[in-house]
């Protein structure tokens, strides 16, 4: 059974999406092999927002229930439990993965749109860091960064710990 998620922040990034469901040493053609299984694609998450947080390189969602409000990312499905395993180590205590239902966007010329339920990891940490500004990703990657995170590896900290105790096991 595979499992969908609906990425807003730095999972936007192909690059470091690939980083946390592949690992650090992951070859290109594991990377192309992940890609080609999980489809990705553009949706829209309604009825809630995207906020930036305070001294944070990545932003969070909040339910507000006013369809006025909506949040664009990317909808993933195919996702394994290892995967779904590695989401919940790299997004941490203070988002929690919850069930939600997103509108998935075509790239054909069409457009065509469908709901999908899939899960999303809303925010639950302390709301005072909530900025009223949304976030944005080009920001992230052509800030520099994207590149910060993936040279440093502590972003990704919980969740090379996860390989480092499949290995030993």
């Amino acid at each position: 059974m595979t499992a969908a998620a609906f990425f807003y922040g730095t999972l936007m990034s192909p690059v470091v999406r690939n980083r946390v469901l592949c690992g650090a040493d992951a070859s290109v053609d594991h990377h192309e092999l992940k890609n080609s299984k999980i489809k990705p694609q553009h949706a829209v998450l309604k009825g809630h927002r995207r906020h930036a947080l305070k001294g944070r390189d990545y932003p969070a969602v909040v339910y507000t229930g006013d369809d006025k409000d909506e949040v664009t990312g990317i909808l993933v499905q195919g996702l394994h439990a290892l995967d779904v395993n590695r989401l919940d180590a790299f997004e941490g205590p203070e988002y929690k993965r919850t069930p939600v239902q997103v509108t998935a966007i075509s790239d054909d010329q069409d457009g065509q749109q469908e709901p999908v339920d899939c899960d999303v990891y809303l925010w639950i940490g302390d709301k005072g860091i909530l900025e009223e500004q949304g976030w944005n990703l080009e920001d992230f990657v052509n800030g520099g960064k994207q590149k910060d995170w993936l040279q440093d590896r502590c972003e990704f900290f919980s969740v090379d710990d996860l390989d480092i105790h499949h290995n030993n096991n």
